[in-house]
């Protein structure tokens, strides 16, 4: 089954059980987060410890590191589906309708 709408998740939290809708729907939440690169002028120390990493990549016996954090994706999938705001799908998980802002 697949949320390809806001409609779709109302319908999904309307006539589903809870062990069906509540992954489904969290998943959208959970996967708005992305990883970027360090914008420039920008420490590690800027960002908690756990939204940041460091990667090795090693090409043709060269080390390249690379400084990411990790950001809400402005075109992740919650929000091109129709949801302007994550609280507006926490307001529907809890209350079963659209709401929240």
């Amino acid at each position: 089954m697949r949320i390809n709408s806001v409609h779709d998740a109302v319908t999904i939290r309307k006539y589903f059980p809870e062990t069906v809708w509540k992954p489904k729907l969290q998943q959208l939440i959970d996967d708005r987060f992305a990883w970027y690169p360090l914008p420039d002028g920008a420490t590690l120390d800027d960002y908690a410890e756990e939204d940041t990493r460091t990667q090795v990549e090693t090409t043709d016996g060269v080390e390249t590191t690379f400084e990411e954090v990790c950001l809400e994706n402005p075109t992740s999938r919650i929000f091109r589906i129709g949801f302007k705001t994550v609280a507006e799908l926490e307001y529907l998980m809890e209350n079963g309708e659209l709401g929240g802002k």
